[in-house]
């Protein structure tokens, strides 16, 4: 038995794809590799496959994370081979690793880079980070409710480039505590005068384990 971890891209192709659909992808792609995948007991069997964190629809990445298990001892190099030649355009395997630790469940911070085509500049983004609070209302369970998003933005940095401002953007990210970078380009939006964002695109460049992680 192969307690594996897998990292992933999602790209431009799958950008819309939610989170329950690509868990389904995943589960299809495994299927077809013809591995034994391990299955829960009882009734109702299911994959026994868990992701590190669900990324919001119309999100690309180059750092997402699975874990399965397989009844079968091979290389991880065949495993990543053998998934990459089944997998749908958009995702692609770049790790495949037996290291399950850190858990997933350590994860509380992600890196993200926003990209805006706007004709504001990158001081009128900074000017919003540097507030001492940053409200805006967010749909949960109980309705719609102003929060102060401003403690989960722990860094971001912003450069000029032509007609775009890039945004390095570090946040809170876990279980526990989540921001979604779309409510900050809302925030933009409200705290900005004259806010000029005619289109944006958001990016995970990384989950960040609470230690250095490497495969």
């Amino acid at each position: 038995m192969m307690n594996l971890r897998v990292k992933f891209t999602k790209g431009y192709e799958v950008k819309y794809v939610s989170h329950l659909d690509l868990m389904r992808t995943f589960q299809r792609m495994l299927k077809r590799t013809g591995y034994k995948v391990k299955y829960s007991e009882g009734f109702n069997p299911h994959m026994n496959l868990t992701f590190a964190l669900p990324l919001p629809v119309g999100v690309t990445s180059d750092g997402e994370y699975a874990e399965f298990s397989i009844d079968e001892q091979i290389s991880c190099e065949a495993v990543k081979e053998r998934i990459n030649q089944v997998a749908p355009k958009g995702i692609e395997i770049i790790e495949v690793s037996e290291k399950l630790a850190p858990k997933f469940k350590e994860i509380k911070r992600a890196e993200y880079t926003v990209t805006f085509e706007t004709k504001n500049s990158a001081e009128d983004f900074k000017k919003v980070c540097d507030l001492s609070e940053i409200l805006i209302e967010k749909k949960t369970k109980k309705g719609i409710k102003e929060v102060d998003i401003k403690p989960l933005v722990y860094s971001c940095d912003f450069e000029k480039s032509d007609d775009k401002i890039i945004m390095k953007l570090t946040c809170a990210a876990g279980s526990e505590e989540n921001l979604n970078p779309d409510l900050l380009v809302k925030a933009f939006e409200k705290y900005i005068d004259n806010c000029d964002i005619s289109y944006y695109s958001i990016h995970r460049n990384q989950l960040v384990f609470p230690v250095e992680y490497e495969f």
